[in-house]
């Protein structure tokens, strides 16, 4: 760049020109079913979830077993399997889908998010049906899950046992070639079950979401823009500090809500980071209830959020369905509206009141805010 007009001149162009292609994308909340309940979409237990219910399906079933034998070129009699039971997390097996009488079983092993196999897991998960004394199950196939790759699983130290057990490990991704996407493509065409058919529909655009992202259309565009600019440098170098906003609101408007607790009844501010998520929550009591509201940073981004606070929740999962009731009945009381998120790993449920809105807007973060607390009558009632 010769000087700066003309770096300004070119930024301008370059923001004109993104902005075209993204001005008339859909802003709303809603991508697909599954992100739009839950926070914790991307987990594999919560793929784990939908799975094992679509598979307690027998038309779903029955594709699940041809999509086996064809790829591993098995004779797996899928009449042995109908009717079968389909358990989530037994003895740590992902899913276990039982035959009729329960002497044959396939075994799914998620590992959608990348984690690693604990010590002989496959291996454990087989020996314990197959060796057990007591009653003798035969392992028909594992279905072992990636996120991208056709990894397999861990086998340094299974000796000549993995040689024996590897025909029957299908190793399939999410997307692509002996993936699940092609086993949903499978039972969207061969069952007549309406609701099956919609599930498969999502939890397929859900795998592809995870694996390939948001606005892929768009942003392969945006790319193309930013490398023919002639200050993709200089955009590039900005973009690389993007995360370090989250700190900066974070830190910049804490002693603002902190302020709130003059004209509040309010019990604690305080705030916390963890993987690029930067949390002030205040805490109140309500109802006799512990309560929470989050302000989420993210990027350049905020959220705000109303959930039962940690500080109270029980493990007993029916006292925290009761919290989450009495949370969402307040908010109801109040009639604001909201966009429920289940937090599967606490149970919690998230009730998101302002969802990914710029937090450059300070003013407007606080205003919102104030609503907030003004609709759930949390003013002090101070003396003169």
């Amino acid at each position: 760049m010769e000087n700066i007009t003309e770096t300004f001149e070119q930024f301008e162009k370059l923001i004109s020109k993104t902005h075209e292609i993204i001005k008339n994308c859909n802003n709303s909340n809603y991508d697909n079913i599954f992100t739009s309940i839950s926070d914790t979409f991307y987990h594999e237990n919560f793929h784990s979830d939908i799975l094992c219910y679509i598979l307690k399906n027998d038309d779903a079933k029955k594709e699940f077993v041809k999509w086996i034998n064809q790829a591993l070129n098995l004779k797996i009699n899928f009449d042995i399997y109908k009717g079968g039971e389909v358990r989530r997390e037994e003895k740590h097996r992902d899913i276990t889908l039982y035959s009729k009488n329960k002497k044959n079983v396939i075994i799914v092993e998620s590992k959608s998010n990348g984690a690693n196999d604990r010590d002989k897991q496959i291996l454990g998960y087989i020996e314990t049906l197959e060796k057990c004394e007591t009653n003798k199950i035969n392992v028909d196939v594992v279905l072992y899950i990636n996120k991208y790759s056709y990894k397999e699983p861990e086998h340094h130290n299974w000796n000549e046992q993995y040689n024996k057990y590897k025909n029957k490990i299908l190793i399939a991704t999410l997307l692509d070639k002996n993936s699940i996407a092609q086993l949903l493509d499978n039972i969207i065409s061969n069952t007549n079950d309406k609701k099956i058919i919609g599930i498969s529909l999502e939890l397929k655009d859900l795998f592809s979401l995870i694996v390939k992202g948001k606005m892929r259309e768009e942003m392969s565009k945006i790319r193309d823009i930013i490398n023919a600019s002639p200050i993709r440098k200089y955009f590039l170098e900005f973009l690389k500090y993007e995360d370090n906003f989250a700190y900066l609101f974070e830190n910049e408007y804490f002693s603002d809500i902190c302020a709130f607790k003059d004209d509040y009844n309010l019990k604690e501010i305080d705030r916390w980071d963890d993987k690029g998520r930067n949390v002030i929550y205040i805490n109140f009591m309500k109802d006799n209830v512990l309560i929470s509201i989050d302000i989420d940073f993210k990027k350049t981004l905020y959220s705000i959020s109303v959930i039962p606070s940690s500080r109270k929740e029980k493990k007993n999962k029916e006292n925290i369905d009761v919290y989450n009731k009495k949370v969402e009945n307040l908010i109801k009381k109040y009639n604001i509206e909201y966009t429920s998120l289940r937090n599967i790993t606490s149970e919690r449920q998230r009730f998101c009141l302002i969802k990914k809105q710029s937090a450059f807007e300070k003013e407007e973060l606080l205003y919102n805010l104030k609503k907030i607390l003004d609709t759930l009558e949390l003013k002090l009632n101070k003396k003169a």
